[in-house]
């Protein structure tokens, strides 16, 4: 599991940010409060959920640790 991401932001989109750790690239969705609170080129450390599936490995991006464990208490229901 990919507990956080510590880079800089390399995209803004709508429903997600692009964080640049070390060269790489990763995506990660979020909601847009978060959205609205980061800025192209920007350093970050943001708490991730990775969820993988059959078909396809996501990964979430929250603020700090408690909303990480509030989706992941919602999402186990």
């Amino acid at each position: 599991m990919i507990h956080f991401l510590k880079g800089i932001i390399a995209e803004v989109g709508d429903d997600a940010l692009v964080i640049d750790v070390n060269g790489i690239g990763y995506q990660v969705f979020t909601h847009g409060r978060m959205l609205a609170n980061h800025a192209e080129g920007e350093a970050t450390q943001i708490s991730t959920y990775m969820n993988v599936r059959e078909d396809q490995m996501t990964l979430f991006g929250f603020m700090d640790s408690g909303e990480r464990k509030l989706f992941e208490t919602l999402t186990s229901v």
